[in-house]
């Protein structure tokens, strides 16, 4: 039977593990004679119990690279963070350079946090990568968990192509774990990848398989999401409807104090280092004004604040560039251990949307956005506190009628896509995609994007620490990478 709702299973199963590794922390004399503590030793690897952790392993560093912690440290956070801020979801309110250069289009190639978000990306994708002939080894009537693995895969290598430029190289390792070093590769080859990863995890999940369904549900949306970032729409078309997905389907990552805090919590509610962007330089998204329950925003400190969370006491940012009154809290996430949903229903039901506006159909176009906005509850974030149907105290006031009142058609193509894109913000804000959706605008219409004017779209103008905002419209390959012979930098500066 498909679970509709991914969450309660792999939290058991990560406490035990992480409960389990606790307690071997306890012995002095292992502590003393740990060796090679980052490479697998196949040895010990020779289980299905083993064969689990890997899997578990994989989904744990996914956790982490999107809204999780990679690693102790304080400049650590996930992709949903730092794609956001070169976007206009976030702005950086720290001290810390490498945030204020990615807030400011300015990246240099030895920011150390480009370095944390490709290895994390990376160390995700090879994780699923060496748990995929375990499993197959040892859990062999579990197929299914092979397919997870490969969408997992798919999702890293979609994700490094969204969020880098053009030249990543994809490496992998030999079953010595030495390192074969990729060539440089364009975003357009690593979609290619993904699209396949995506077919092979389908392929890997047959009818009546425990996790078959979530598996092709994941698969199906991740599939479309990369084809409309190559521009294949009617490919995009063609694999969202044969996917199915469902309106209440949501894969989740969950956070607790005793793994770790989500990061989107951590960061702006608690620590201020990073504050909700509103009409950031000077055109981007504006959710303070915008008064929506799907980003609702509440000022730090406040009551609306505390309405959530007793512990939100912070009024203004760790740079103090903004006092009582002006620092911006967001509420989709809000506390330390509200799930976020990487994947969901509402995601497929915007392409469907978007594959019916590229292809002249106006009246779905409107119906899918309209299905939404009618049905908040179902497509909302799950950590959402907000209602379109009851008044939540604290939340913006419930419209008349009881959701998201209906759009109206702007008529004209550019109206359309302006509306398009304006939904996906607020559905799927500080998840992972309003940077590629912006990369898509400016992209040529010859490679399948909008063509929109770059200054149109991104944050421009003075930057308010002081210059002027860049021309970066992506993250930068970091300077480690240069430890492979065959990388030598970014190969363009093309969206």
């Amino acid at each position: 039977m498909a679970n509709v709702n991914h969450r309660a299973r792999l939290k058991v199963a990560l406490s035990a593990m992480f409960a389990a590794a606790a307690l071997t922390a306890c012995s002095r004399d292992k502590i003393l004679t740990v060796t090679d503590p980052d490479i697998i030793d196949p040895s010990n690897v020779a289980s299905a119990e083993a064969a689990e952790a890997l899997r578990l392993g994989a989904l744990t560093r996914l956790s982490d690279v999107t809204g999780g912690l990679q690693g102790s440290g304080s400049l650590n956070e996930g992709i949903f963070h730092f794609s956001g801020v070169v976007a206009d979801e976030w702005r950086s309110t720290d001290t810390f350079v490498q945030r204020d250069e990615a807030d400011s289009r300015s990246i240099t190639e030895p920011n150390t946090a480009m370095t944390l978000e490709a290895r994390g990306l990376n160390r995700t994708r090879v994780a699923a990568i060496q748990a995929i002939p375990v499993l197959r080894q040892w859990k062999p009537n579990n197929i299914s968990d092979v397919g997870q693995m490969y969408w997992v895969r798919g999702w890293a290598e979609m994700t490094i192509a969204e969020n880098f430029c053009n030249g990543s190289p994809i490496s992998a390792l030999d079953e010595k774990n030495n390192i074969i070093y990729g060539d440089p590769e364009t975003n357009v080859q690593i979609y290619t990848r993904a699209k396949a990863s995506f077919d092979t995890a389908v392929q890997n999940a047959p009818a009546g398989d425990a996790r078959a369904d979530t598996v092709k549900w994941l698969s199906g949306i991740e599939k479309a999401r990369a084809q409309l970032d190559l521009g294949d729409v009617a490919g995009a078309g063609t694999t969202i409807t044969t996917a199915a997905v469902p309106d209440n389907f949501r894969f989740s990552m969950f956070y607790t104090q005793v793994i770790q805090d989500n990061q989107i919590w951590a960061l702006n509610n608690s620590a201020g280092r990073w504050m909700v962007a509103n009409n950031e330089g000077p055109l981007g998204l504006n959710p303070r004004d915008a008064n929506d329950p799907r980003v609702p925003i509440c000022i730090g400190g406040s009551a609306a604040c505390k309405t959530f969370d007793p512990n939100q006491t912070r009024t203004t940012s760790f740079d103090n560039n903004f006092g009582p009154g002006t620092f911006l809290v967001q509420l989709v996430w809000p506390t330390r251990e509200s799930d976020i949903g990487i994947a969901m229903g509402t995601e497929a039901r915007l392409i469907e949307a978007e594959v019916a506006l590229r292809t002249g159909d106006a009246v779905t176009f409107m119906n899918k956005l309209n299905q939404l906005r009618a049905n908040f509850n179902t497509f909302k974030q799950p950590s959402d506190p907000c209602s379109a149907t009851t008044q939540v105290s604290g939340c913006p006031t419930v419209p008349a009628g009881g959701s998201l009142p209906p759009l109206v058609d702007p008529v004209t193509q550019t109206g359309r896509e302006d509306l398009l894109f304006r939904e996906r913000a607020f559905w799927l804000w500080s998840t992972g995609h309003r940077l590629a959706d912006l990369r898509r605008l400016v992209r040529p219409v010859s490679e399948g994007g909008f063509g929109r004017a770059e200054n149109s779209v991104f944050p421009n103008g003075p930057y308010y620490k002081g210059g002027f905002y860049g021309t970066d419209k992506f993250l930068i390959i970091p300077l480690a990478e240069q430890n492979n012979p065959q990388f030598h930098g970014c190969l363009d500066r093309n969206p």
